[in-house]
């Protein structure tokens, strides 16, 4: 008893000595906070003591007074100018003088513009600028293309399920046109497109996209998403805009993130490492190394199969009677429907060296590798594809994927007289190879492996590019910018093991050959294709006043397979004083066909209305193109008009709206499956395949829309609020007739069947709206976001009183960040917190329960709630 009293007292004494010592210590400091250039005060300054929940604001005059201790740091924070920190010491009274920032109009930006010195206020065309900072802390999604989904309403991308290779690559939009009609550069350079062929339905069906997710995303310092044609800058695929990804150049330290989450239901397991490292070269250079790895589960959202498993001699139905003796449930017969098992792996690097005054070396580029396991249909006892001797109770195919991206650029940027000069040479590649495992070859019997090497595709380009730009003073200022590129494309498809493709049936069978799932590619099928692009750009950008901006620009391109094209493009701004800017743009745009289109030729496993077919996709120059009257693919072409205004009816607020319309003519798309044509049918049986379908320019198409951009910062309490509105309404339609060949005329409904038009017209939502706040609060910061994905719909193969709409939902994300130190945060959140869900199909929709919620549409996908933790990092370098 005595010993615990000695131990109270003596507690109770140091506590009393520690609070003496620590009054002692505190004493209260006053201030005054101004505007740096015009030295007026600033009234309702945030001045918060780092590591303390202590804090206070500016009154009226600007003054401030608060406790603090000599070792305190205060931080001053105020909507419009830059933070600054300053360390108490032994001041007795503090001055502080605030500099005007405004980072979201007087950001210099690379895309849409060769000027060197174009801020974000002057393009005469739409950019958005997303720094990335806050979103690899705050914001629950984990790859690019899911971050763009919920922050660039005009951006759409969704994970797909039964499809493949696409199941692996997601297909990504920008103003709802196709995965291959928007350009996608790195610092300003074109990035190379995938391997993949997109085949089966999804949106984006027959084209060909670049998979942002292959670059990391720990080593982006912001996006550049140019919403307007751009093919006269940049060339082929900027018919819908361009997505520039700036990358990180920082030299003070290592910082990065480690993530871990998990779908309400249970699956779809994520845990992800992203780093990066940046360091000075000498007192002249810059490395910056990246560094991203994830895992990832799938997730499925099939409740339960309803249909038939087992048959008798007869073809009567002993489901119930044969699980029950088997000891199975319905459930062991379930597909996955639902995201992909993945595993990623990225480096990425960007680096400069200033070699003298007048000249810079610099490169980056990275290597990326992901394996992917994905299903097919469940192949079910009673099917005829199924060989009972090896899978005695049907069997689900993997479709396993082995993808690897390779890129690198180098360049010098140096003087030649009065021009700035830019010499480049970009290469990049990506290769997807298949696997097939838990199958079989059907015409094998019971002696066929289950597991097989199924081929896959393999695409490389290579740029070599020279740039000029010169400013002149010229009225307020001309800038003209002049270059070349030669480009050269190469295309592979590779063959897979004889057993994944071939047919073993001897005389009187009919079995299946190649693997189920996915079908190997054949020796028939292989091609190795190149073909090369000489482009040559100009364009000019001249101040007439401070106010009036014109810009104009050309391309010339010539292809080694189709021919040449040019394009051009006129732009003009005006600015109203600071309140407002009225601009607007004109240009016409290219898309070549891509060399998967022009030669992609297979044969595969294609489900169409409840039955398995072989598939053939040929080439516009085989014999049966020839036979049908299909003609060679040409580019297609289009024609772009905008007209925007932005505002500032406030130092904390800006508001842009622009208002667009593009026309694309012959446009690509894959035919639907001709199967029963006289004039195919030798043909068909020669190659094994029971249809046939093409590629062919078949359309023109019209899409308007508008996009809204709001965004303001705001002083509430003793932090800032940020609050972003934005909006894209945006509608596509087919316009005039189908363009057949006239040995197809009367054949429509099948060259481009009212699904595919369904996959242009309606597959991603026509609006799509975001409201995301954040607010800081000394050690706190907090992010809501609600995002509006609008209704789409799913059409049936021929009957419009069967299509199905899907009405418009909202998604919530959330979440809330503590920062530990200074260079440790924590944050937890959700995305869909409230567990939101598409409408379910039909009940004729569903496949027996395979299918509860829409496939061939997506608005957010299906996975509903995903919660998350995550701890960021950044240590600086000593």
């Amino acid at each position: 008893m005595m010993r615990a009293l000695k131990q109270t007292l003596l507690l109770a004494i140091a506590f009393t000595f520690a609070s003496g010592v620590s009054f002692a210590q505190q004493r209260t400091v006053t201030g005054h906070v101004s505007d740096k250039s015009g030295g007026d005060a600033l009234i309702g300054v945030s001045v918060a003591k780092l590591g303390s929940p202590s804090g206070t604001i500016t009154d009226v005059e600007g003054n401030f007074s608060l406790t603090v201790e000599n070792t305190d740091t205060l931080e001053f924070r105020f909507v419009g100018y830059i933070p600054l920190k300053v360390t108490v010491a032994g001041n007795k009274h503090i001055q502080v003088a605030l500099e005007q920032t405004d980072v979201s109009l007087s950001e210099v930006v690379v895309v849409g513009s060769r000027s060197a010195d174009r801020s974000l206020s002057d393009t005469p065309v739409p950019v958005d600028v997303i720094p990335m900072a806050k979103i690899l802390e705050q914001f629950p999604q984990p790859d690019l293309n899911s971050i763009l989904t919920y922050i660039a309403p005009s951006f759409q991308s969704n994970r797909q399920t039964i499809a493949d290779g696409t199941d692996h690559i997601d297909p990504a939009s920008l103003r709802n046109l196709g995965p291959d009609q928007v350009l996608v550069l790195v610092n300003g350079k074109r990035r190379h497109n995938t391997a993949l062929l997109n085949l089966n339905g999804t949106f984006g069906r027959g084209s060909v996209g670049t998979d942002l997710n292959t670059i990391p995303v720990s080593a982006i310092e912001r996006i550049e998403v140019l919403r307007d044609g751009a093919s006269a800058q940049y060339g082929s695929d900027a018919i819908a805009g361009v997505i520039n990804i700036v990358l990180k150049q920082q030299t003070e330290g290592l910082n990065g993130q480690v993530t871990g989450g998990i779908h309400k239901e249970g699956d779809g397991e994520l845990v992800q490492f992203t780093s990066n490292y940046g360091v000075a070269l000498g007192e002249s250079g810059f490395l910056n190394l990246s560094v991203d790895l994830s895992k990832r589960g799938h997730t499925n959202r099939m409740k339960e199969f309803t249909g038939k498993i087992f048959e008798d001699d007869n073809g009567n139905d002993i489901t119930d009677e044969e699980l029950e003796r088997r000891g199975l449930e319905r459930s062991d017969f379930n597909m996955r429907v639902g995201n992909s098992e993945s595993l990623n792996a990225g480096i990425f690097l960007n680096g400069g060296y200033q070699l003298s005054e007048k000249n810079e070396l610099y490169a980056f580029g990275g290597l990326n590798y992901r394996n992917g396991i994905s299903t097919a249909f469940y192949r079910l006892p009673y099917q005829s594809r199924t060989d009972t001797d090896i899978y005695p109770n049907g069997f689900l195919p993997e479709i396993v994927s082995y993808i690897q991206d390779q890129s690198l650029t180098v360049g010098l940027r140096s003087e030649l007289g009065a021009w700035d000069l830019d010499i480049y040479n970009t290469y990049g590649r990506n290769s997807f190879d298949f696997g097939v495992e838990n199958t079989s070859n059907r015409s094998l019997g019971k002696a066929s492996p289950t597991s097989f090497e199924a081929g896959g595709y393999a695409f490389s380009q290579n740029i070599t590019g020279l740039g000029l730009t010169r400013k002149y003073d010229l009225l307020s200022g001309l800038n003209v910018a002049a270059g070349a590129e030669f480009r050269v494309d190469r295309y592979q498809i590779i063959a897979g093991e004889e057993a994944s493709w071939k047919n073993y049936s001897e005389e009187g069978e009919s079995h299946p050959g190649g693997s189920q799932g996915f079908t190997g590619f054949t020796p028939e099928s292989e091609t190795d294709q190149t073909r090369s692009n000489v482009a040559f750009y100009g364009d000019a950008e001249l101040d007439i006043t401070d106010s009036w901006l014109v810009a104009g620009a050309a391309r010339f391109e010539e292809y080694s397979d189709f021919g040449n094209t040019v394009t051009w493009k006129l732009a003009s701004r005006y600015k109203f004083g600071d309140f407002a800017t009225l601009r607007g743009a004109y240009n016409t745009g290219f898309r070549a066909p891509s060399l998967h289109q022009v030669h992609f030729s297979s044969v595969s496993t294609v489900r169409i209305d409840g039955e398995f077919y072989e598939v053939g996709t040929f080439r516009n120059n085989s014999a049966a193109a020839r036979a049908l009257g299909i003609p060679e693919l040409k580019e297609e072409t289009s024609r772009n008009i905008s007209l925007g205004l932005t505002l500032n009816p406030a130092s904390n607020i800006q508001l842009s709206a622009d208002v667009y319309r593009v026309d694309i003519d012959d446009r690509i798309i894959l035919t639907g499956t001709f199967g029963s044509d006289p004039a195919i049918n030798s043909i068909l049986e020669s190659v094994g395949a029971d249809r046939a379908q093409f590629f062919t320019n078949a359309i023109d198409t019209r899409t308007q829309g508008v996009d809204l951009v709001v965004s303001s910062q705001w002083n509430v309490g003793s932090g800032i609020l940020d609050a972003t509105l934005s909006g894209n309404w945006n509608n596509t339609e087919v316009v005039g007739d189908v363009k057949t060949s006239e040995l197809l005329q009367g054949k429509e409904d099948v060259y481009f069947g009212r699904r595919e038009r369904g996959r242009i017209e309606d597959a991603n939502p026509k609006s799509k709206y975001n409201l995301t706040l954040t607010y800081g609060l000394k050690r706190w910061s907090f992010l809501v976001r609600n995002v509006r994905f609008g209704e789409v719909k799913a059409y049936h193969s021929s009957d419009p009183d069967q299509d199905q709409g899907f009405s418009a939902k909202i998604v919530t994300d959330a979440s809330v960040t503590y920062r530990l130190t200074e260079g440790l945060r924590l944050t937890v959140g959700a995305n869909n917190l409230f567990d939101i869900y598409p409408d379910r199909n039909r009940e004729d929709r569903q496949s027996s329960g395979r299918f509860i919620y829409p496939r061939s549409v997506t608005q957010f996908g299906s996975n509903g709630a995903f919660f998350f933790g995550r701890l960021s990092f950044n240590i600086k370098n000593s």
